[in-house]
């Protein structure tokens, strides 16, 4: 078993957007995307706050718990 992990915000603002910085969800779609031949065992999330009630940040990280598959290459039938 293999795991992505991706940290990210959905929360970005116009600074963070034209300079090229892409939403959480985005990401993750992306790298789903990207592997359609994986196995998907589990997908969990967790996020973390700091700051104070002025200037709160907060990151969300998903892991992707994934099986790669393997190639059909049956020989028995040789």
């Amino acid at each position: 078993m293999k795991v992505k992990m991706i940290e990210g915000t959905n929360s970005l603002d116009t600074f963070q957007l034209q300079r090229g910085v892409r939403r959480l969800d985005t990401r993750v779609n992306e790298f789903l995307e990207n592997n359609p031949d994986i196995e998907i065992v589990t997908i969990k999330q967790s996020s973390a706050s700091s700051g104070d009630k002025d200037d709160l940040g907060s990151i969300t990280t998903v892991s992707i718990f994934y099986n790669e598959k393997r190639a059909s290459n049956d020989n028995s039938m040789v």
